[in-house]
């Protein structure tokens, strides 16, 4: 299979090992065999069109994150969305296509990561005789336009046919290889990681406002966003749980957490760690993905290493930094049976 992103686009084969020259064989013609003739690729558009009918136009949540990004990145490519707006898909042709696979499928914009039951040398023989004789591209990278920060809260209301109100908060948040990316990972732990975080004890077991209340950070190259979602009961009211949301943040930025939340969230965060390299799909993703956002896939277990040695100071610091209502985005659904 495959899978897309703001910051990479990344093919999968999961086989048993004794096929392994097919599966480099095939991939190393992905690089530079493909057909990207008018007709196949009007089909493949309509499949994206569909697509991004489905995941984004007919979904609310799908409607709330795009637009959360469109209205916190005015400059940056982050505010585009990785499936396209609806005019680009439609207006995208052959020769486009073609033009950006033959510059960007190149083994020099390319990371092939193997991992499993295998010989490393004869890995390595067959990578080199199937890769060894494609031609590098020069590939020109676009600078990043610099987003600034806003000066005040950006807030958007949508009627749409669904149940219950809800909402979704984008803060500005660092980039993955920054410290403060692991400290707010830890910091998302405190408020939302599992059962008896404390968002998820005030807005659901205790409040019983919501009946879905999550955080995370972007694992972006250049700075992101720390995402809030928080789905309300039917009946409840958006602005009681937005303070309540505010109240704990502001708790994290003043007070130091005790000693025994955060281990219990360092834990949380190493079981997640660990559970991810379980298998040689997992620890072949992981070691891509920091490959290609950090540029080593080293990375992987110093980055696990410093958010173990994180302190209460680096997570109440980085909540100050960040997590700042005055530059937040706010996108809020209201049912549209709601009057008023």
């Amino acid at each position: 299979n495959a899978a897309t992103w703001v910051d990479w686009t990344f093919y999968y084969d999961n086989l048993p090992s004794s096929e392994l020259a097919l599966a480099v064989r095939l991939e190393a013609e992905r690089m530079t065999e493909l057909v990207l003739q008018a007709p196949l690729v009007e089909v493949e558009k309509g499949v994206v069109a569909n697509e991004r009918r489905f995941r984004v136009d007919d979904s609310v949540e799908g409607t709330m994150d795009e637009l959360l990004y469109a209205v916190s990145f005015k400059r940056h490519a982050y505010g585009q969305p990785t499936i396209g707006w609806m005019k680009d898909i439609e207006g995208l042709t052959a020769e486009d296509c073609r033009r950006f696979y033959r510059t960007y499928y190149a083994p020099n914009n390319a990371a092939l990561v193997v991992a499993g039951d295998l010989e490393q040398e004869e890995a390595l023989r067959l990578i080199q005789q199937h890769y060894g004789s494609i031609a590098r591209q020069r590939i020109v990278y676009r600078r990043a336009a610099a987003e600034p920060l806003p000066r005040r809260e950006r807030r958007r209301i949508l009627r749409r046919p669904t149940a219950s109100q809800r909402f979704l908060l984008g803060y500005r948040a660092p980039a993955f290889g920054d410290r403060d990316h692991a400290a707010l990972t830890l910091a998302g732990e405190v408020l939302f990681g599992g059962r008896s975080s404390r968002l998820y004890r005030r807005l659901i077991r205790e409040g019983e406002l919501a009946v879905e209340a999550r955080g995370t950070v972007s694992p972006f190259q250049q700075p992101g966003l720390f995402e809030i979602l928080v789905v309300l009961r039917q009946g409840r009211d958006f602005c009681r749980a937005l303070a309540m949301v505010d109240s704990e943040i502001e708790r994290l930025q003043r007070r130091r957490i005790e000693k025994r939340e955060l281990d219990k969230v360092k834990n949380r965060f190493d079981l997640s760690f660990l559970q991810s390299l379980e298998t040689a799909a997992g620890k072949a993703e992981s070691a891509g993905f920091y490959h290609t956002v950090l540029g080593d896939a080293g990375e992987l277990f110093r980055r696990r290493e410093a958010c173990l040695n994180l302190g209460a100071d680096d997570l109440m610091g980085a909540a100050r930094r960040y997590l700042k209502s005055r530059r937040r985005t706010a996108i809020i659904v209201i049912p549209e049976s709601e009057a008023g």
